[in-house]
């Protein structure tokens, strides 16, 4: 079920959920790597979470 959502992100959104979550990656360290500001890794994951959430709702298929 969530690798179903996980699979309608981006490549780039996907490596941050991996890197966030799965390997517990601090955001600091993330955003360095990345070349991105904290604050915009911090945006990004707000995105991601409000995509997830929304694939979650709106498809039955992935329930």
């Amino acid at each position: 079920m969530l690798n179903e959502c996980l699979s309608l992100l981006q490549s780039k959104d996907q490596e941050l959920v991996l890197h966030r979550y799965w390997k517990k990656s601090g955001l600091k360290a993330y955003a360095k790597a990345s070349g991105r500001s904290e604050q915009a890794v911090r945006a990004a994951l707000y995105r991601i979470r409000a995509a997830l959430k929304s694939a979650y709702r709106i498809k039955p298929s992935i329930r």
